[in-house]
């Protein structure tokens, strides 16, 4: 029973554990706080304070002046560069400039501008309404979209005006664009002229100056509005009213008219409130670059900023927010909005000026109106009009959710979202709302981009010449939408949108639908590219009409559940669902009774698979999204697509899956065994022989009284096996085959006669017992002998037993033990735990015990735990362990085999995997995973700022400050010192091992805890420039590819100029490189890429592998299946050359010079001088290796010596 004083004890702990959790939370809060506020600081444009205030608002001016001189009349309408949508107009007689008027709208209006910083690399866009009065509109010109076209054609002639040579110095730059990728609405874009300015003082004499042109700080873009909508009846605008031919309704097209008038109206209504509200501005621009990260503002399918503003207001009126909330709680509240299903399932209203939501509907006189109409002239007779105007809006809207209706409820302000950015936007709502409950993360909600191209998994294009209209109009007007209504882009992308999700269900979490306008780099953009990537034309360009129109997917992976091979659809007898089943899939659709006895037709992809996505590698369906990709072009080859090219639309850069699998093949004459083509199955294979040779060791260690059990003879049990090679956690680039001399399966013909994998590297470690010494030679002695003894074991057992899985020759090493097991080189280390509790209980340990202690620890504790954090991540997502593959294979492409240390690369793919800071989740597919590595390595910043790695949430606040406690002490004052890739895992923070030592031998803890175990002293400063830098390069370029269909090999190649670089090339002979295929100069990706047979198709990685599993050609020899014993013993363990050489090179040279080489196909041993070599220094006999003196006359007195190239170079010969 516990006493009084350890219950009050125990209470006090937890009164004290409660506190500083509170206060740490409250910290956190604070300084979340303080750096939001830095960052409105920084973003906030006030036009007021800025050096540019003026110059817009004289060019405003000057524009305003330019358009009222506009000259109106009849203009021809041949040149127009865009389609007009009404055949009824053939000539238009244009207003003249004198009715017009320029109002400011969206953010310019409100002055909640962001800077360029804040504005996703975008100069200010100031946007600007050209108000039409109503007196130039037709009264049925709101029919079959002729308000539109003559909204277009008055703009577009208004830009040729202002295109003139006359106005070019007053107006500069004029270019046209659909704003926000919307081809309803035109916008002008204009760039005010470069201005020169005098910089430096006047000379007297000539009286000159240096001119300098001023760069671009803003721009303007304007669109058409009317001046209202009294010319338009208002039953017109209900949403289950069609305006357009071809369609049942045109709710879509109703929301642009009202969004034309209201351009200005919203202006006006914010203004009233802002001045009440004075946080609103800056909860305007933070919801902004929220957005702006995540790709959702200034995009066709979008928000845009007079949307947000709306948003916001809609808070406030409805008293969700206050008037005293700070910015942040402000945001807080809009994103706990947009995450609600309350609020995308309903239809919201908003509240007028002192009104309440319900009050505002039940005083709205269109909904009276609507309620008059619905009694007198119906337009649904037989089963009734929907009985409110809130009623009619749910069921008529194209928008499904998210809708929120002006005040007069005239129109939906949301009517352009599409239901697949809805279901994104509230996606990333509710992933940030847990980061602000979790006190917030500022970086993760604000500094990282996430848009199109960096946040899903795989990607597709469709080209629009490829869809077959015939057959898309089959499925009818999908969800009473039609393309009269929507246009044919935004009825395509949500059609195909609905079907694709659909048809995957879970297995994606997200998908995305954009056009060129908002996810293509297109080469269409002039001048620059904006991060927003919408094309803009020149005025006097070719006709963009003449461009091919693109449609991009992208997709989210559910890594859980993508690999699901079954579609069950309805039982047999339900007719009616059959039928939809059938008409979603197709003949793919069989009847299929399944376990539990249920007969219901289904849909199976395991057979569909190779059938569908042609070139198929292993394990596509867990690590790169295989099914996936097999029902998106079956989805789009079936419902909408020419037959024929459904097969084309592929993921994005697939083929890169080639550099860690082979393709999948059930022909029995492939050259390429399955358990080498397939990694997932060759590393499978290892853990079995792993388990079986565990087992063996613990079994036969033991002292049992069954004659029939062979004794290894060792004086204490083996108590446990653990793993520590990467083969053993899905990580080897190319994981170890089974060799024939060793135990693998005989084939006859010519073998390897060395093993060209390195040994899988596992530790035994022994049962506690006071037989140990106590002395650490001794101990070391005492491991060395228990190898001994357990290789005189195995040998015994190998004689003994003719069916015996040991083969080989077995080698030891005072260290190590080297023997083979079903076919695989395994290497043997003994843990000794008294051997660290004697080093541990030192109380002045020198530094050779400390050096020692280190070496041990990292050996035996460290990559343990190391194995185990890297295996549950491999695990637990299945293309992590390939990402590692692969990007070490980038690295050897690169020359930087051996650099940087392969535990180093397993920890950042971990990072990627488990960052709960990342807000889009971890990735689930190869080239995601890939992509987002790359970007890790290349923007990270090392010099300043620790990577810390905690996939299992281990750590806790406390130790985390550790962490940066210890890194500001490693680094100094001038962040110079330390390990330049300073990488924590949480086992370099946690030693479960020793838990119950740490006590009495605290002060060890000093040398380990909180400091990187593997990154401690490599890669060196310039090597991870090197790779930093590479990484940034690598990135973009796969990105580019992405957009542009291009070559990815580019990135895993190194140019010409990069190897001329080097300082000198050591040429390896041909004979010691088993193939060309991932040679750094490309060659091998030029001409083998994907090499497609009649009997056999092959990867790179699968010829590769074979490669490495035949050996060098200098050392395979002609061996028959009857193989006797001593031609067993004559393999090869570990026999590796050219990885040695480099060793020997940097071990005796390293000061001297830097060696690359790439490890796969080593070409080419790199030398790079380091500055210093040739540099003269003091010379002395002491310290003269490899150096001469400069003067041969004194050199016996003191004198300055430089390095000797002569000795260097016989070095370099002699070890090479």
């Amino acid at each position: 029973m516990l006493k009084d004083k350890d219950l009050q004890a125990d209470a006090s702990f937890l009164e004290t554990a409660q506190a500083d959790a509170h206060h740490v939370a409250l910290h956190r809060s604070q300084v979340f706080r303080l750096e939001t506020e830095e960052l409105l600081n920084e973003c906030c444009l006030e036009l007021d304070n800025i050096s540019w205030g003026s110059h817009q608002h004289d060019y405003l001016n000057t524009i305003s002046n330019l358009v009222s001189k506009f000259p109106g009349g009849t203009k021809s309408l041949d040149d127009c560069p865009f389609d007009l949508r009404s055949k009824k107009i053939t000539s238009f007689e244009m207003p003249k400039g004198a009715d017009f008027s320029i109002t400011p709208i969206g953010s310019y209006a409100l002055d909640c501008l962001t800077k360029k910083a804040g504005n996703a690399n975008v100069i200010p866009t100031l946007d600007c309404a050209i108000v039409v009065p109503n007196s130039v509109w037709n009264t049925k010109d709101y029919l079959d979209h002729r308000y539109i076209d003559k909204r277009n054609i008055i703009l577009w002639n208004i830009s040729k005006f202002l295109s003139e040579n006359k106005f070019k110095k007053k107006v500069g730059s004029v270019q046209w664009r659909y704003y926000n990728g919307n081809p309803y609405i035109l916008s002008l874009i204009l760039t005010p002229p470069e201005v020169q300015k005098s910089q430096g003082h006047q000379k007297k004499k000539n009286k000159t100056s240096h001119i300098q042109l001023t760069r671009k700080k803003f721009r303007f873009q304007f669109v058409m509005a009317m001046q209202s909508l009294e010319w338009i009846p208002i039953p017109r605008l209900f949403p289950n009213r069609s305006n357009v031919k071809g369609s049942k309704r045109s709710t879509y097209y109703n929301a642009m008219l009202v969004r034309d008038a209201t351009w200005v109206q919203a202006g006006d209504t914010l203004k009233e409130d802002i001045d009440e509200l004075p946080h609103f501005r800056k909860s305007l621009v933070l919801t902004k670059i929220w957005l702006l990260q995540r790709g959702f503002l200034r995009g066709r399918d979008s928000l845009d900023d007079s949307q947000v503003a709306i948003l916001l207001l809609y808070i406030y009126r409805s008293k969700k927010a206050t008037s005293r909330m700070p910015p942040l709680q402000v945001f807080t509240a809009l994103i706990r909005l947009l995450a609600s299903d309350e609020f995308r399932m309903a239809v919201s209203v908003l509240p007028s000026a002192d009104n309440t939501e319900a009050q505002t509907i039940a005083s709205c006189k269109t909904a009276k109106i609507y309620l008059k109409n619905v009694k007198e002239s119906p337009l649904d007779s037989k089963n009734g009009d929907p009985k409110t105007l809130i009623d009619c809006y749910r069921i008529n809207s194209t928008s499904s959710g998210m809708m929120l209706l002006d005040s007069k409820m005239l129109g939906n302000y949301l009517e352009n979202l599409s239901p697949s950015f809805c279901d994104s936007l509230q996606l990333q709502a509710t992933r940030t709302l847990s980061h602000l409950n979790s006190t917030g993360n500022f970086k993760t909600l604000f500094m990282i981009n996430t848009r199109f191209w960096n946040s899903l998994d795989a990607y597709t294009k469709i080209n629009m010449n490829d869809f077959d209209w015939d057959n898309t109009k089959k499925l009818g007007n999908w969800d009473g939408n039609s393309p009269s209504d929507l246009g044919q882009i935004e009825y395509l992308s949500r059609k195909l949108s609905y079907m694709l999700k659909r048809a995957l269900g879970d297995r994606i979490i997200d998908l995305r639908i954009l056009t060129s306008g908002n996810g293509c780099n297109v080469s269409t953009v002039s001048n620059e590219i904006d991060s927003d990537e919408i094309p803009t034309w020149n005025i006097k360009s070719e006709d963009p009409t003449d461009k091919t129109e693109t449609l991009v997917i992208g997709l989210k992976i559910n890594a859980e559940t993508c690999h699901r091979a079954v579609d069950r659809g309805p039982p047999a007898e339900s007719v009616a669902e059959v039928r939809e089943f059938e008409k979603l899939w197709g003949d793919v659709v069989e009847l299929r009774r399944f376990k539990d006895g249920a007969i219901v037709h289904a849909v199976v992809w395991d057979s569909l698979l190779n059938h569908n996505a042609g070139f198929v590698y292993e394990g596509v369906e867990r690590t790169q999204g295989g099914i996936v990709e097999c029902i998106v072009q079956h989805i789009i080859g079936l419902h909408f697509c020419k037959e024929g090219t459904g097969k084309k639309h592929k993921f994005l850069l697939r083929d890169i899956v080639g550099l860690v699998d082979g393709p999948r093949t059930h022909d029995s004459t492939t050259s390429v065994p399955r358990s080498i083509s397939n990694s997932t199955l060759a590393h499978r294979n290892i853990l079995n022989a792993f388990d079986a040779l565990a087992n063996v060791l613990r079994r036969n260690s033991e002292k049992t009284n069954r004659s029939d059990e062979l004794q290894l003879g060792l004086p204490l049990p083996i108590d446990a096996v653990e793993p520590l090679s990467a083969s053993l956690r899905y990580s080897d680039p190319f994981p170890p085959i089974p060799h024939p001399l060793l135990g693998g399966s005989k084939k006859g013909g010519k073998i390897s006669m060395h093993i060209p994998y390195t040994p899988i590297k596992i530790q035994i470690r022994f049962g506690s017992s006071s037989k140990w010494p106590n002395d650490i030679k001794s101990i070391g002695a005492a491991k060395t002998a228990m190898l001994i003894q357990l290789a005189d074991g195995i040998e015994a057992m190998k004689k003994q037993r003719e069916n015996c899985d040991f083969a080989g020759p077995i080698i030891v090493t005072p260290s190590y033990l080297l023997l083979g097991f079903r076919g695989y080189s395994w290497k043997i280390v003994v843990r000794a735990d008294p051997e660290l509790y004697i080093l541990r209980g030192l109380h002045k340990p020198n530094n050779e015990a400390l050096s020692l202690l280190y070496a041990l620890t990292k050996e035996h504790i460290t990559s343990s735990s190391h194995h185990s954090t890297i295996h549950a991540v491999h695990t637990l997502h299945p293309s992590a362990g390939h990402v590692v593959r692969l990007f070490q294979q980038w690295l050897a492409t690169h020359m930087l085999s051996g650099l940087i240390p392969f535990e180093a690369v397993e920890l950042l793919v971990a990072k990627v995997y488990s960052d709960g800071e990342s807000p889009t989740g971890a990735p689930s597919s190869i080239l995601s995973g890939f992509l987002r590595v790359l970007h890790l390595l290349g923007t990270h910043d090392w010099i300043n700022c620790p990577m810390i790695v905690d996939p299992q949430g281990h750590l806790e606040e406390k130790e985390i400050s550790k962490i940066h406690e210890q890194f500001q002490e490693d680094r100094s004052i001038d962040m110079s010192k330390g390990p330049n890739m300073y990488i924590v895992a949480a086992y370099d923070c946690i030693d479960s091992s020793f838990d119950d030592n740490e006590e009495k031998n605290a002060h060890w803890s000093k040398f380990k805890l909180s400091k990187p175990s593997f990154t401690a002293s490599s890669p060196e400063k310039v090597v991870l420039f090197r790779a930093t830098t590479l990484a940034q390069r690598s990135y973009k370029y796969l990105l580019e590819c992405l957009h542009t269909g291009g070559d990815w090999t580019g990135a895993f190649q190194e140019t010409r100029s990069s190897l001329k670089s080097y300082s000198l090339l050591m040429r390896i002979d041909r004979n010691y490189a088993v193939d060309n295929l991932l040679c750094s100069t490309g060659e091998g990706f030029a001409t083998k890429q994907t090499v497609k047979g009649e009997k056999e198709m092959k990867s790179i990685f699968s010829q590769h592998a074979l490669a490495v599993y035949e050996g060098s050609k200098i050392l395979q020899r002609k061996v028959y299946r009857n193989l006797n014993s001593k031609q067993m013993e004559l393999v090869l363990h570990d026999w590796n050359p050219i990885r040695d050489t480099v060793h020997m090179l940097r071990k005796q040279l390293g000061s001297r010079a830097l060696f690359f080489y790439n490890e796969f196909a080593p070409q080419v041993i790199a030398v790079l001088w380091r500055p210093t070599t040739f540099k003269s220094i003091t010379f002395s006999v002491m310290n003269s290796e490899f150096l001469r003196p400069v003067s041969d006359s004194d050199w016996k007195k003191d004198t300055l010596g430089i390095s000797n190239a002569n000795d260097i170079v016989r070095l370099l010969r002699q070890v090479s």
